[in-house]
């Protein structure tokens, strides 16, 4: 007797939910027929999820279930799969732990008046495990230049984010005006860092930004110069 065969179904976007996330994860449509459907994730979701720790390394995918809207996907005469948000989310059966380096995305301002330095990175970041000590700023992309590593500081924001915003510790600050040859515009304005600055939701070590690499997102993309006259 002949097998049984597997029935056809082709996506139609936008119903996929990960159980407690409440995010729509996709917003890929195919009307490809097929009997296995595979998402493909944008950055935005994929951060939404990490931000909420769903389907992490720390669980090896034991927080990993899925859910999906009814109509998600119809068969091949267009009858729609009924939803499953009723307590009948779906385990994953195969994890892959997210094993890849943030990046810096762009150094995005520095402000010397506040003595803020905001950075923007390219997946969701432990905001908190950011070590100043392992931070360097440069007048110039390269080794010749004047350079000041960072001692302390605060964090500013939430816990999770893509976005990291480093309040400077009045010493570290009163140090680069004292030099007034650092971050006193845009174009020296550098930022250095070795892996232990800071790590992604999933433990992984920061890409290091090192000298010689002429990447202008290392430079600040806006600066704010002093102008608070002293007390």
């Amino acid at each position: 007797m002949a097998g049984k065969q597997k029935e056809q179904y082709f996506f139609v976007g936008l119903a996929f939910l990960l159980c407690f996330a409440f995010a729509v994860i996709s917003s890929h449509e195919d009307e490809a027929l097929t009997d296995e459907i595979v998402v493909q994730f944008t950055d935005e979701d994929l951060n939404a999820i990490k931000s909420r720790e769903l389907c992490s390394s720390d669980m090896d995918g034991e927080d990993c279930y899925l859910t999906f809207l009814p109509d998600a996907v119809r068969d091949a005469v267009g009858i729609a799969i009924e939803g499953n948000l009723e307590g009948q989310c779906l385990a994953v059966s195969q994890f892959t732990s997210d094993m890849t380096s943030p990046m810096l995305n762009q150094f995005v301002e520095f402000d010397y008046n506040a003595g803020l330095l905001i950075l923007n990175f390219t997946e969701v970041i432990r905001t908190q495990s950011a070590n100043f000590t392992a931070v360097r700023l440069q007048s110039s992309f390269d080794s010749f230049g004047e350079t000041y590593r960072l001692r302390q500081g605060d964090i500013m924001g939430p816990l999770f984010s893509t976005n990291v915003t480093l309040l400077l510790h009045m010493d570290d600050l009163n140090e680069l005006k004292r030099n007034n040859m650092i971050c006193t515009s845009r174009s020296n304005c550098w930022i250095r860092f070795s892996p232990s600055f800071i790590v992604d939701i999933a433990g992984n070590s920061i890409e290091p930004a090192v000298d010689g690499d002429f990447s202008l997102s290392q430079r600040a993309l806006s600066h704010v110069p002093d102008t608070t006259p002293p007390n």
